[in-house]
Formats: structure tokens, C-alpha cells, sequence
């Protein structure tokens, strides 16, 4: 079955038999303008890994967090802060998390990231110093349809 990749490009839709993804960034391919709703572009390289194969063309999901902080946050979240937001900001360069914050009286989280799929954001969650420490108390993740925006 042929898609339109970039550029309106068709391509064949093929399936790597091993199963492996792969997640590139691309400003310009082959002097083809990527279309700029793409953030990322999957590959599909065959077993020879000498061709591959544009995957629909489709940028992530996203997924909203949203979760409680414990009782007395602001205390008990000092020793773990530095390494929770060292953490974030390589989130947010990898470009995985796109935003995150308490609300105003700091008793819930929000965020939003955007992956291939809810268990690589449950991951990130799960080893983030404030839910190990207890800091974060429960989420919840949920994939978005974001209607309006970037």
C-alpha cells in the first residue's frame, strides 16, 4: 500500500520484521522541506539496514500527567529537588517532555510529553526522584488529542 511521505512523496509501508524503531530528526532531507507538523520522522530500517522505509510520516503522541504532591511538599521535596529538575531538563532537551509544573498551591502536577507510547512516559514518571521519594504521591497518564496549537 502506498502513503504519502515527505513532501508528498509515496513510499511503500513495510513492516521490519525485527520489530526495531528508530526516531531521527530531520531540518531538511535531501533538499526536501519536511512538512513542519513533522517533529520526527520514524524509520523502519530492513535486516540489510542498507534501505529504510518512512513510517506514515506521523509525529508522537502526546500525554498528559497529572498527579499529587504529599503533605508538607516544600519540605520534603528539598534534598531530592536538584536532581528532579536535572532530570526534567533532560527531558525537556530530549524533547520527550514538553511541559510540567505544580498548580499554584502546589498539592497537584501537570505535564505534558510526547512519545511513542504511555509506558515510556510511566517510565520517566516512575524514576523521577519525587515519585521514588514519595514527593509525588499519585498520577496519572492519559494520551491528549491536542486541538489547538503547536
Amino acid at each position: 500500500m502506498s502513503q504519502r511521505g515527505l513532501g508528498g512523496l509515496p513510499h511503500e509501508r513495510l513492516a521490519n520484521p525485527e520489530g526495531e524503531r528508530f526516531t531521527a530528526q530531520f531540518p531538511k532531507l535531501k533538499g526536501i522541506e519536511p512538512l513542519t507538523t513533522f517533529k520526527s520522522v520514524y524509520l523502519h530500517f530492513i535486516t540489510s539496514f542498507k534501505s529504510f522505509v518512512i513510517l506514515d510520516g506521523v509525529s508522537m503522541a502526546k500525554y498528559i500527567m497529572w498527579g499529587s504532591y504529599c503533605e508538607d511538599v516544600l519540605e520534603k521535596r528539598a534534598p531530592h529537588r536538584q536532581a528532579h529538575l536535572d532530570g526534567l531538563a533532560k527531558q525537556k532537551e530530549s524533547g520527550v517532555l514538553i511541559t510540567i509544573g505544580p498548580t499554584k498551591d502546589v498539592t497537584k502536577v501537570f505535564g505534558i510529553y510526547e512519545a511513542d507510547d504511555e509506558a515510556i512516559v510511566r517510565e520517566l514518571i516512575e524514576n523521577d526522584p519525587y515519585w521514588q521519594n514519595n514527593i509525588w504521591t499519585e498520577y496519572f497518564v492519559k494520551e491528549w488529542i491536542q486541538a489547538l496549537g503547536d
